[in-house]
């Protein structure tokens, strides 16, 4: 189904004017002033309803444009609430102000920009602010504010006071307030507005009837029409006390006729009245004439679009409405829902035809409603948040009359990463799409077929970590494809959600060029569809999949890209892939040394185990004890592991339990204390990852950084080497260059600790390729521990111009354990380190100078700076005093 938006185009231009607007120019100078403050500033009209908020901005935006202003109107309404549908309305109002809205990068900083290029004074008019007040889209209009042009100028409408940021405004001088009090008409204004029938001394007299209120002067406007004498009506009105609107709105209804009554009457349970729900409501073919004839109500009834007639009611006079429907009879009421709700649902308005629905108190049409809709297809066509909110709106007992319903529950528990949830509603779907049913709307075979199918495949996205991968879940992702490119070609939704879990999954277990051929697929499926604004950045997928292919540079790119960086039109990262994000750009840190800084991004990056992806955990775990024990904080990393272990083992996380305490191993080679007691089972964990199909090259990675170098310590050189060229065919046949070099690091050391110096030296060589170009250095700390002198050796014997600066990095995080005090080696340059090192490899001078990029002559200026500093006197004595090197 084609979704239509929720909104009218009226939401983008203020109301029309009126014969009997009453301009409040005392008020609209205040609002349309230029500003010359140096930063944007905002002034806020609030009071109540029936105040004149909405036509006091509208005569500013008038008044605005009239002189050449460039002006974005928006009346916010409850969808709002949404910060990716309030984002998307602040696009189409950029847009209906004649902004360039083409290729969105949905965040504020683009708006900001876009808005500037209509004009540095841009005047922005936010109504009915209420919406968005103490919802997460508030904090966005904050950000706007901070990025707008400095003479730039925002006025808002609202019933209530916005949250404490906008007190933080006033006091620095960058906002202001029109209140209720200010917003009351003076004796002036009701003598202009009241000049028709209305003395002098009866203007005071509706003064202190009304005190100001301007839509009870108003309907005392409509109701003098109407009568005789203004005398006894207002004589009656002083009696009437707090009755004063239901007498005046009771007398002002007098006046129309019996069809526009019930119209109004009918209608109340609307927001906003339309030709077509005023057919259906009333049952009638004659809606826009019935509308054109309620104009004459203006000001308290208004038109809110400039294409289709569409009307807005008072809120206080559709309340008063409400309260005459209600004396017609529940029943009355009801069916009203109900043909509301059916006329909503074929334009796409599907929250409110739920809702409708349900204010019927008719649960099976809520259900249908949804049906027809579709759970999964809302999910990209409204978008997962806006269809959290619509299922949120249907009670526990619709469940088990819908399957779609039951569907969606999955789908929205595993995209939040609640994994036991997910098995929950993953056994019950099942199980009840084995059930056959003959209602009117229930899916058909194949839709059934393809929700099993691929909930079976999905529900390993969360699992892996904890009970580990079923043996065929690449098969059963390639087999729920096959069935949407042959059975759902014309509804790409289906085929969007299993490439959506095929990235992340293959990701996971598969090579790199899967996922990115399922990734390049997905983002052309939203594009073409029009998916893509309704979801979320798949700018963390584009940057695992760089690190993953070891394009580290990239990778920081798409996963530290800033909202005013975007580059796509998706909308921000959910939740659960801006953690993972974080988790990955620690992990970058932390492998380029800078254990600091990754320290304090994973600290500050809240994980819930009971929320998030595996692999977000995992590293979460990980990163912090590496971090910790490398800014030599050996307990806090000690307790980090308890704590985490603790968790794992009481949520049944196996998998998880062993990768921790794989990291505990590790750290305690390092510290020369070996924990060997879980060596066996965690090498035969490794053993067996490693020859599956669908291995975890994070399981890989943190098992053999554990499992090689235990071996090695304990002297069972074939067993490690061995294992480390496991790892690195494992590497090579998902394409993970970081898993290769890794697994190249510890071959070289196996080898060396064997006695296969050649065979070091060409895993060693093989790695250096590999880790040059990404930059990085910590696993040849991390996986050659307490074994320097070694891997000082084969490390001099590759430097070269190309591999020069990236060994001298290794060679500086290895000072720390060359011993600093030996005579001679700390007062060596790095270069003059460069010429040793390439010393033991060549005995030419001419040789040394070619492998380092050099002048001969240069060389020869090192090697006499050395021996003097080594107080050697030849290139043998130098090279002995480097193999006596510790």
């Amino acid at each position: 189904m084609k979704k239509r938006p929720p909104d009218t185009v009226g939401r983008y231009r203020p109301a029309v004017v009126t014969p009997h607007e009453l301009v409040r120019s005392r008020l609209v100078s205040r609002l349309t002033a230029q500003n010359e403050l140096g930063a944007p500033h905002c002034t806020l009209v609030v009071g109540p309803a029936g105040f004149g908020k909405t036509a006091l901005l509208a005569q500013a935006y008038r008044a605005l444009t009239g002189d050449g202003q460039a002006v974005i109107w928006l009346e916010c309404n409850e969808h709002d609430a949404d910060p990716s549908h309030f984002l998307a309305s602040l696009y189409d109002a950029a847009d209906a102000a004649g902004a360039d809205t083409t290729d969105p990068e949905f965040n504020t900083s683009d708006i900001s920009r876009r808005a500037a290029d209509l004009a540095q004074d841009i005047y922005i008019c936010i109504d009915a602010l209420e919406h968005i007040i103490a919802t997460d889209s508030e904090p966005m209009l904050e950000r706007l504010l901070a990025c707008l042009p400095k003479r730039a100028r925002v006025l808002l409408g609202s019933r209530r006071q916005p949250n404490s940021w906008f007190l933080e405004r006033e006091l620095q001088g960058l906002a202001a307030t029109i209140e209720a009090n200010e917003l009351r008409l003076t004796r002036l204004e009701l003598a202009e507005l009241l000049k028709e029938r209305f003395t002098p001394e009866q203007v005071l007299l509706v003064s202190a009837l009304t005190e100001g209120w301007p839509v009870a002067a108003q309907l005392t406007r409509l109701r003098a029409r109407d009568i005789s004498s203004v005398g006894e009506m207002l004589e009656r009105l002083a009696h009437e006390g707090l009755g004063l609107f239901e007498y005046l709105a009771h007398k002002v209804l007098e006046g129309l006729s019996p069809e526009h009554r019930e119209l109004l009457r009918a209608t109340s349970i609307l927001s906003s009245i339309t030709p077509a729900l005023a057919n259906a409501l009333l049952q009638r073919d004659d809606g826009y004439a019935l509308l054109s004839g309620v104009l004459r109500l203006a000001p308290i009834v208004s038109v809110t679009s400039d294409q289709e007639l569409t009307l807005r009611v008072h809120p206080l006079l559709r309340q008063y409405m409400r309260g005459e429907l209600a004396r017609m009879g529940q029943e009355h009421v009801q069916a009203l829902h109900r043909r509301a709700a059916r006329v909503l649902l074929t334009s796409g308005q599907i929250l409110e035809a739920v809702q409708h629905a349900l204010a019927a108190d008719d649960l099976p049409l809520a259900v249908e409603v949804f049906d027809q809709a579709g759970g999964e297809e809302m999910i990209f066509t409204l978008g997962p948040r806006q269809v959290a909110t619509v299922i949120a709106t249907l009670p526990p007992a619709a469940r088990p009359l819908s399957l779609r319903l039951q569907f969606a529950d999955f789908l929205l528990a595993l995209a939040e990463g609640h994994a036991r949830l997910a098995a929950d509603f993953r056994t019950r779907l099942l199980q009840n799409l084995t059930l056959s049913s003959d209602g009117a709307h229930e899916p058909h075979a194949l839709w059934r077929q393809f929700a099993a199918d691929y909930a079976n495949a999905t529900i390993a996205l969360l699992a892996d970590l904890n009970e580990g991968v079923n043996p065929d879940v690449l098969e059963r992702c390639a087999a729920v494809e096959r069935l949407s490119h042959l059975n759902f070609a014309r509804n790409e939704a289906y085929l969007g959600l299993i490439l959506a879990l095929e990235v992340l999954i293959f990701c996971r277990h598969t090579n790199a060029g899967e996922a990115r051929r399922a990734l390049n697929d997905y983002i052309a499926l939203c594009e073409r569809n029009h998916f893509a604004p309704h979801l979320p950045s798949v700018n963390p997928q584009r940057g695992m999949l760089a690190f993953l292919e070891g394009d580290f540079d990239s990778a920081l790119n798409f996963l530290a890209r800033p909202q005013s960086k975007r580059i796509d039109r998706f909308a921000e990262p959910e939740l659960l892939l801006a953690q993972l994000s974080k988790c990955l750009v620690s992990w970058i840190e932390y492998e380029r040394n800078d254990p600091e800084a990754a320290f304090s991004l994973i600290d500050s990056t809240v994980i819930d185990p009971d929320r998030t992806l595996p692999e977000c955990w995992a590293l979460s775990c990980c990163l912090r004890a590496l971090c910790l024990e490398a800014l030599n904080r050996p307990a806090e990393a000690d307790h980090v592991l308890e704590q985490e272990q603790r968790q794992a083992r009481r949520r049944d996380a196996r998998r998880l339990s062993l990768i921790i305490d794989a990291q505990g191993l590790e750290i305690s080679l390092r510290r020369s204390k070996p924990e060997l007691s879980q060596l066996d089972m965690l090498e035969q964990a490794l053993q067996q990852e490693v020859i599956r199909t669908e291995a975890s090259w994070l399981f890989v990675l943190v098992l053999g950084r554990a499992v090689i170098p235990a071996l090695v310590a304990t002297g069972q050189h074939v067993r490690a080497r061995r294992l480390a060229e496991s790892v690195v065919t494992r590497a090579q046949s998902c394409g993970n260059p970081l898993l290769s070099a890794t697994g190249r690091i510890l071959a070289a050391r196996a080898a060396d600790a064997a006695g296969d110096s050649t065979g070091a030296h060409e895993q060693l060589a093989a790695a250096l390729n590999i880790t040059g170009p990404m930059r990085v250095v910590r696993p040849y700390m991390d996986c050659w521990p307490k074994a320097t002198a070694p891997l000082l050796h084969i490390l001099a014997q590759q430097i070269s111009a190309q591999t020069g600066e990236h060994i001298r990095q290794i060679l500086r995080l290895l000072d720390a354990t060359v011993p600093g005090t030996h005579a001679g080696w700390s007062e060596l340059s790095e270069r003059e380190r460069d010429v040793l090192s390439a010393l033991s490899a060549h005995t030419t001078t001419k040789a040394i100078a070619k492998q380092l990029g050099l002048s001969p002559e240069t060389v020869k200026h090192h090697l006499k700076r050395i021996f003097a500093k080594l107080d050697v006197h030849s290139r043998t004595e130098a090279l002995e005093w480097l193999a006596r090197l510790p």
